[in-house]
């Protein structure tokens, strides 16, 4: 089903079926609703099995046991311990696939937001807090897993769609944490009071999951704005991390930040919270800013030239069995096109060494 609602289909049917003018008024307003705002237009689950093409059952089978038909796997952090992640199994993803691209894309996060949307990055976040007198990161505790399937449905509702449709939606896009690996007593201990533990959340590894992230923080991000707005300093926020530069005497006190962050439903990591003032290295999400313009870290552009150099002059496939990357080439390249993105004539020199390495190994 594409295109426009069939309206005049559907009067025609629903008056065969005997249904009242009231209800066809309503129905009609509801399908309005949706269309202007670009949504596609769903009556129920079963709807949008049709719609989807996915046979009823099987799309009720999801919503209800919605905990097998996601796959885990574990990354290491940078600084210790493991982020797990949720994997739908193909047809669960290609169903968040079509949210995403049919619904999620069409509302807006805030103004606040760098990340997760087209022309989101975090050059364009750092780049908003470029040669400030002082510069104040805080980070969200376990993002992904402190927003609920309720407040998912929320969302859906406050789109347009019927109770019972959002519901149906928040479960598509959510999955229980008492299925993933359990905590014991010492981490639980860690965990912040009113932490939503072993509740249905937004599962790492879900396409919907970054979108659906930004929207449930959009109330965060609008009284933390208008609070900056106010007192004249600068805010953004990329995913997890919320980051605050003006003037020092200006940036507004933790106290008050950490209240509007508890306050709409999230935690502060505290362990990860910095400020930088002008003379120090100021980081926002590991982008330089302390200048005029947005550079990568020193260390990271180091260590490329380093690999660089050990390539051409030890061989590239000596050096990548010595450094155990079955992907090295890719892994390199990747970097240097990171590098690119932030630092254009830095990065093009870099591509230019990698390309007169002989890759046929």
């Amino acid at each position: 089903m594409s295109g426009k609602f069939p309206r005049s289909e559907f009067i025609e049917e629903a008056k065969s079926q005997h249904h009242s003018d009231e209800f066809i008024r309503f129905t009609l307003g509801y399908i309005d609703r949706l269309e202007t705002k670009g949504l596609p237009v769903i009556f129920s689950l079963k709807h949008l099995g049709t719609i989807l093409d996915i046979d009823f059952k099987v799309l009720k089978e999801y919503t209800q046991n919605r905990e097998r038909y996601y796959g885990r796997f574990k990354l290491k952090k940078k600084r210790g311990g493991f982020r797990e992640i949720r994997v739908p199994n193909s047809l669960l993803k290609s169903i968040q696939y079509w949210i995403q691209k049919k619904i999620l894309l069409k509302a807006s996060p805030s103004v606040c937001s760098t990340a997760f949307y087209p022309g989101c990055s975090i050059y364009n976040n750092a780049e908003r807090h470029l040669a400030q007198e002082s510069v104040l990161s805080i980070d969200l505790f376990k993002f992904f897993d402190s927003i609920t399937d309720r407040r998912i449905y929320k969302i859906f509702k406050s789109m347009g769609y019927h109770s019972n449709v959002a519901v149906d939606l928040a479960r598509l896009c959510t999955v229980g944490t008492h299925h993933m690996t359990p905590l014991n007593e010492e981490q639980l201990n860690k965990l912040p009071e009113r932490f939503p533990i072993y509740s249905n959340v937004l599962p790492q590894g879900a396409p919907t999951s970054p979108m659906l992230a930004n929207l449930a923080a959009r109330n965060l991000d609008q009284r933390l704005f208008k609070l900056s707005e106010k007192i004249g300093v600068n805010y953004s926020r990329y995913a997890d991390d919320l980051t605050f530069s003006g003037k020092k005497n200006q940036i507004p006190r933790l106290k008050l930040i950490y209240r509007i962050i508890h306050d709409e439903g999230f935690f502060v990591n505290y362990s990860k919270n910095r400020q930088r003032n002008i003379g120090q290295k100021q980081l926002v999400t590991g982008l330089i800013v302390s200048g005029d313009t947005v550079r990568v870290q020193k260390s990271y552009k180091k260590d490329i030239w380093k690999h660089l150099y050990y390539c051409k002059k030890f061989g590239v496939a000596k050096h990548s069995d010595y450094f155990g990357n079955s992907f090295f080439s890719e892994w390199l390249l990747g970097r240097i096109f990171f590098v690119k993105s932030i630092e254009p004539d830095v990065g093009k020199d870099m591509l230019k060494a990698y390309n007169e390495l002989d890759w046929a190994f």
